[in-house]
């Protein structure tokens, strides 16, 4: 609870352009589901839980792109790539903002990824096929690693539950 309330206001903070007005609501800044450091924080929960049940399949995330072809997998796999463009526009600019939204389009990104599966159940990320269920989790776990290194840059903590 900790981490999500100042890593809520530290996103709140840090989210919005140094030229533009701030308009601080309570509601808004503490959302799992919409613009907020908790959206975010969510995601990576999500993750950590994500991981955990594959642990006791004993299925181990690995790096197999070959294995990859939906639309969400490869939607997310670029997102992840794009993370060195975003540090360096960030650091120029001085504008954490840049950061805080590539986090949030990248939480977006594993969503419909993971809500995938919902709708179809071979898009489902712990499916039936082990080495296609390994290869998703090397998604996930790179995605994972991904929000949790960003938020740390942003100063924020990336709980594994909430």
């Amino acid at each position: 609870a900790r981490d999500v309330g100042i890593g809520a206001i530290v996103f709140a903070n840090l989210s919005s352009q140094r030229d533009k007005d701030v308009d601080f609501e309570w509601e808004d800044i503490l959302s799992v589901s919409g613009d907020s450091g908790p959206y975010i924080q969510y995601a990576h929960a999500r993750i950590s839980s994500i991981l955990r049940k594959a642990a006791e399949r004993k299925l181990t995330p690995t790096v197999a792109p070959d294995k990859l072809g939906a639309e969400a997998e490869w939607q997310l796999a670029k997102k992840l790539t794009e993370i060195g463009d975003v540090l360096v526009r960030s650091a120029a600019h001085n504008e954490p903002h840049i950061v805080c939204r590539y986090l949030l389009d990248l939480a977006a990104d594993f969503s419909r990824f993971y809500t995938a599966g919902n709708q179809d159940s071979s898009l489902r990320v712990l499916c039936e096929d082990d080495e296609l269920a390994c290869a998703r989790l090397g998604l996930v776990q790179a995605t994972q690693r991904m929000l949790a290194r960003g938020l740390a840059i942003l100063g924020i903590g990336a709980p594994d539950a909430m």
